[in-house]
């Protein structure tokens, strides 16, 4: 018989050790409930004058189960499309698919196994039901989520906690909990957290609900709803090599401002007004356009038209585009003077348009590539730019201190597909290019009716919502968009809005704004591109991807992926350099792309006989693409100067539509 103080000691020594902030809160907790153990050794939770699992806890997990891998609740991802992925991932998808098709390989439309790289347990409960899951999934990675401590602690006596974990960690993976109230949160961090594990593993996620309460059964939900979200912004190489182009032509003159967060907010006790170009923002026009001196004015993107046609001039503009951002601002610039904007931008972004403002400033993006490369300081970057110009422009207000944030034109989505921009916005002047976004997610609005989102924008709300969240404290957020609902924001109409003149000069505000900021000089630009070093990252990144591929004995085992993982994320636990990190984040969103492909299809192949060639196919494809990758990296970024870069960020594309 198991002694339960013993197994509750070991417990809690292996929690102190390995996962301290859940020991903390354990070690001193105080149960509202009682653990009672039965003649027969049968624990239950004993609450309010009732049993939990009415003395049958062994039995009611084993039943659960059961009826879970009857039915199963899993992610399943659609199948990868070549013609979405990009010029590296693609072709090499399309030629894996085209050998096994004469290989006559096969596969299932949906996942026929349990297996599961990465598993969400619902409820921890006494811990009876964890060692089948685990074993039946053969998972590397679980997360448990529930809504207070109650139920691990008592399982403390019960369960054992030690040996899960180090079976987790044999398999090279890991185990996270999520205990909280708020059902948002739980859905975030368990997202976050299959992203995080294995990006590869996504497609075939197990759902186990344990427990069933109001709170995690809208986490659920909310999990649900954002799964999508767990493979989006993965990058392409294209992209990538684009931003580095256009920031060394932004920061290589020695002149430039750069971001630097301030250690203190500046005085700003006057509202701001955050400027999306989204179809709500025409009834608001007038509105602002009356308070025009009695609030600070960003305008995000593409709103720059519709506010400077109608009479607006904003006291600061934010790009965040790596190209076609010279579509908008030079039919603006045409007709208008925006010299006395502040032009705030991302280093990456397209830099011919900079010549229409006097004063600039360049703020870093830490989950791209040039971060580490001209940078590698996050006091450079803003806290939540992702992932449209919109967020870029919110967390650039909140950290220079604004106190009152009001959304205009944020809508997030729309009512009708034909009118998802501002009536003044490019995307309706003649010859503009459009990107199709398809508005098929219901979420709520912001003042009641139908609305609907797309994929890209419903990331853009989730992104709203958790910045929003991390500063609360005096600080007051309004949403006059008639749009999608933003979480922790008070709906307002624009005609309720009566803001009070307040005596500071918002020039003034804008040269201090300005002068504060370190300029980039020469010095610091030679210090951190060095040709020779990234030629060198270069061929020591593509060697270790290679290598990790060519020792892949089967692609239905998850360590390659792992292993993969691990580097792509610089979790090896040797930090890698500043220069290899840049070229890591340079590749990775095409290898993941493959990585996920290579997933989904390994998972759904109908006979495992013809796994071999499978594996043998792939491996000998993706080490093609490696190769093109290695001899375009050198190629295109392998000589930056100021010469053969000049027209870097004039480089655009048809194929490439302006973003909202």
């Amino acid at each position: 018989m198991v002694d339960r103080e013993e197994l509750r000691k070991n417990n809690l020594e292996m929690f102190e050790a390995i996962y301290p902030e859940i020991y903390a809160a354990l070690k001193d907790y105080k149960p509202i409930s009682e653990l009672r153990i039965d003649e027969d050794g049968e624990p239950d939770v004993w609450f309010d004058g009732q049993y939990y699992y009415n003395n049958k806890a062994a039995e009611f997990a084993k039943n659960q189960l059961e009826k879970t891998w009857a039915l199963p609740t899993r992610v399943e991802i659609n199948p990868p499309q070549t013609d979405g992925m990009d010029d590296y991932a693609g072709p090499t998808l399309f030629n894996i698919l085209l050998r096994a098709d004469k290989e006559d390989i096969s596969y299932h439309r949906r996942i026929v196994s349990d297996n599961a790289f990465t598993v969400v347990v619902f409820g921890i409960g006494l811990g009876l039901h964890i060692d089948e899951i685990v074993e039946r999934t053969n998972c590397s990675a679980i997360v448990f989520a529930d809504v207070n401590y109650e139920f691990l602690y008592h399982s403390l006596e019960v369960y054992d906690w030690e040996k899960l974990d180090e079976l987790i960690t044999s398999r090279n993976g890991r185990i996270k909990f999520v205990i909280d109230t708020s059902p948002d949160q739980i859905g975030i961090y368990a997202r976050l957290f299959i992203r995080g594990s294995n990006i590869g593993g996504v497609d075939g996620v197990s759902i186990i609900m344990h427990q069933k309460n109001a709170i995690l059964d809208e986490a659920f939900q909310k999990l649900a709803r954002d799964v999508n979200l767990i493979a989006t912004s993965l990058g392409f190489f294209y992209d990538e090599t684009l931003m580095l182009k256009n920031c060394h032509v932004n920061l290589c003159s020695g002149e430039s401002k750069y971001y630097q967060r301030p250690n203190e907010m500046f005085p700003a006790d006057i509202p701001v007004f955050v400027v999306g170009s989204g179809p709500s923002l025409d009834a608001c026009l007038p509105m602002i356009k009356k308070n025009a001196d009695r609030a600070f004015i960003i305008s995000a993107g593409t709103s720059l038209r519709p506010l400077v046609f109608n009479g607006i001039l904003p006291d600061m503009h934010l790009e965040q585009e790596n190209l076609n951002v010279d579509l908008t601002v030079d039919q603006v610039a045409e007709k208008y003077d925006l010299s006395s904007i502040l032009y705030v931008a991302a280093t990456t972004v397209d830099p011919t348009v900079t010549k229409y403002f006097d004063n600039i400033i360049y703020y870093s993006r830490a989950s791209l590539s040039p971060f580490p490369i001209y940078f590698d300081d996050k006091a450079s970057t803003l806290e939540r730019p992702h992932n449209t110009v919109v967020n870029a422009s919110f967390s650039f207000a909140q950290e220079l201190g604004f106190k009152d944030f009001y959304f205009f034109g944020v809508d997030c989505g729309t009512i009708d597909q034909a009118r998802h921009h501002s009536k003044d916005a490019y995307q309706y002047t003649e010859d503009a290019l459009h990107v199709d976004q398809i508005f098929d997610i219901p979420v709520t609005s912001n003042f009641g009716g139908d609305f609907f989102t797309s994929k890209g924008l419903l990331e853009s709300l989730d992104h709203l919502e958790a910045a929003i969240l991390k500063k609360t404290r005096g600080r007051r957020y309004y949403n006059c968009s008639d749009g999608a609902y933003i979480p922790n924001t008070l709906p307002i109409l624009p005609e309720k809005i009566d803001l009070p003149e307040f005596l500071l000069s918002k020039k003034d505000l804008l040269q201090k704004i300005y002068d504060k900021m370190p300029v980039y000089t020469e010095e610091k630009f030679s210090e951190y591109w060095d040709e020779k070093e990234f030629e060198n990252s270069v061929d020591s990144v593509m060697d270790t991807i290679s290598e990790i591929f060519d020792g892949v004995e089967d692609v239905s085992d998850n360590f390659y992926q792992i292993d993969l993982n691990k580097v792509l994320v610089f979790d090896t636990g040797v930090w890698p350099s500043r220069m290899d990190r840049g070229v890591i984040t340079l590749i990775r969103g095409t290898l993941f792309q493959m990585i996920i492909s290579i997933a989904y299809y390994t998972k759904r192949i109908t006979e495992p006989e013809k796994l071999p060639k499978f594996t043998e196919i792939v491996k000998e494809e993706v080490q093609v693409m490696i190769e093109k990758l290695r001899e375009d990296a050198l190629k295109e970024l392998g000589s930056l100067n100021k010469e053969n870069i000049a027209e870097a960020g004039a480089e655009a594309s048809a194929d490439n539509a302006l973003p909202g």
